[in-house]
């Protein structure tokens, strides 16, 4: 996730979204939080970021494209995830 924060001036970022996947099972599911803080650590360099290179979206376009997908279990399809506006 940092690495992709650190390039999101290289792409037009419609969407972050969480979903689920066979990775996680059996492990400690670790919420819809955590993008979310590495969105907030990015908006401490962001000034720093945009010194050096155009085109670095704001933190909070960033938090308005965080999404929660299909995360009920493994593979879970029945439900679409939402779409963002564009």
């Amino acid at each position: 996730m940092v690495r992709f924060l650190m390039y999101t001036n290289e792409w037009d970022v419609e969407g972050i979204i969480y979903s689920s996947s066979m990775h996680w099972l059996g492990q400690t599911w670790s919420g819809v939080e955590w993008i979310g803080s590495y969105v907030d650590h990015y908006a401490r360099v962001y000034d720093y970021l945009r010194k050096n290179a155009d085109g670095y979206p704001a933190p909070e376009e960033l938090k308005s494209k965080i999404y929660v997908g299909n995360i009920v279990s493994r593979g879970e399809m029945a439900t679409d995830s939402p779409v963002p506006t564009i």
